[in-house]
């Protein structure tokens, strides 16, 4: 007999139940338990499609508007592709023993179905491996662009702040009680804009060659 053990119910062996299954023959114990372990690693690869589409409508998301939710999703899918990746190499040591040992007496015809297995295995592996590196990139990469983003939000706040402290500086000058230039004059203040938006615009001139803002 072959026997599953499971505290949930696992949809991909009804599969096996409902003859849906070509060629698959329980009388022939070792190369079902073959037909069953090559079903386990379709079914990764396809789930890893799932997550690579998740992953990519999610990156979508990101260029749009970079918010905390995605963020967080990325690194949902990640620690997902973690334990995928523990599971695969796991499976990755099982194939390896049988093909070592064989100790299950495989005919050339299983071991030739064990060879497909052990392919299916490491084509998940790699393309686990492959998206939890995007991943990381991706996550840098947003990192750095946040980065950039707040280092030119603070360059213009910091230039904006020089800018309009000019002003300040010179009305607080012809606000002193002593005697100053043009004190006297009719239109003082009038001079005083004049020399406080010449010297603001100097700044702006050099900040935007500068590249400040």
């Amino acid at each position: 007999m072959i026997l599953t053990i499971n505290k949930t119910p696992v949809n991909f062996l009804q599969s096996f139940v409902d003859n849906q299954i070509k060629h698959f023959n329980p009388q022939n114990q070792r190369r079902s338990v073959l037909q069953i372990m090559y079903r386990i690693s379709t079914i990764y690869l396809q789930y890893l499609r799932d997550i690579n589409r998740s992953r990519e409508r999610i990156e979508a998301r990101l260029q749009n508007s970079l918010r905390n939710e995605e963020l967080f999703d990325l690194m949902a899918i990640q620690r997902g592709l973690v334990y995928f990746m523990m599971s695969l190499k796991t499976d990755k040591m099982v194939l390896a023993t049988l093909v070592r040992t064989n100790f299950l007496k495989l005919t050339e015809d299983e071991l030739d179905l064990l060879d497909d297995i052990q392919i299916e295995n490491q084509q998940a592996i790699e393309m686990a491996e492959i998206s939890n590196s995007i991943i990381n990139e991706t996550a840098d990469t947003y990192s750095s662009i946040i980065n950039n983003n707040m280092n030119g939000v603070m360059k213009f706040l910091a230039s904006y702040s020089i800018i309009l402290t000019i002003p300040g500086l010179v009305f607080s000058f012809y606000g002193m009680n002593v005697a100053l230039p043009l004190a006297d004059f009719k239109l003082s203040w009038v001079v005083t804009i004049i020399i406080s938006l010449i010297v603001a615009a100097g700044l702006i001139y050099r900040f935007w060659r500068k590249r400040y803002f």
